[in-house]
């Protein structure tokens, strides 16, 4: 093996420790408390070696949760880009119940995911404190409320903000409260049951093809 194919191979294990120590680290005492210097020591590096890869703790916090964030917001946008089609045709919905215009569909999608990735969206959801990703959940909820006004305008701001909170709100509680990903699976239709009938009695209206 070439001489550089080495020295490659060696960065390559350097930032994958460094990465593991940060999980660690940032699991046990949130990125707030997260020490530099201890996640040196665990994955046995100097501070230089780390600086080599990571400009400090903000970037290595961004490199275990950035990738999650992204998907988490890009699969609620997908799926309230079919809810627009939907509400722009003035059709009821279609299908099988396999794509992401279905409420139910979507939810598992997005549960499945975040407990496949449980570590990082543990560090997104529970210990960014003090990181550019503390509000992350406030993020979320800013997408959601932006799609609900689009029925809930003539209740008024405070109303539509408060509803998308709790919808955010629903899914993160059960995520940080509950371990197993059936478990969360099973619960899901019911909490989906009563976000939907809520959203659609306080509106006024029914839900098409139940």
């Amino acid at each position: 093996m070439k001489k550089e194919a080495l020295l490659e191979n060696s960065d390559s294990a350097t930032k994958k420790s460094l990465l593991k120590a940060a999980k660690e680290e940032f699991l046990e005492k949130g990125y707030q408390e997260a020490s530099l210097r201890s996640i040196c020591k665990k994955a046995g590096v100097t501070t230089g070696a780390l600086y080599f890869f990571f400009k400090g703790k903000e970037a290595l916090f961004e490199s275990l949760v950035a990738g999650v964030s992204q998907d988490l917001v890009s699969m609620l946008q997908e799926h309230f880009a079919f809810e627009r089609e939907f509400i722009k045709s003035g059709k009821p919905k279609k299908g099988d119940g396999q794509d992401m215009g279905d409420d139910l569909f979507a939810g598992k999608k997005i549960f499945s995911y975040m407990y496949s990735h449980y570590d990082q969206i543990t560090l997104l959801l529970k210990k960014s404190k003090g990181s550019v990703y503390e509000n992350f959940t406030d993020k979320l909820v800013a997408i959601t409320e932006k799609q609900n006004s689009l029925a809930t305008a003539p209740l008024g701001k405070q109303v539509t903000h408060w509803v998308s909170h709790m919808q955010i709100n629903s899914f993160v509680h059960i995520f940080t409260h509950v371990k197993s990903e059936k478990q969360a699976l099973e619960m899901l239709p019911y909490v989906m049951e009563y976000l939907k009938d809520g959203f659609y009695g306080m509106v006024g209206l029914k839900e098409k093809n139940r």
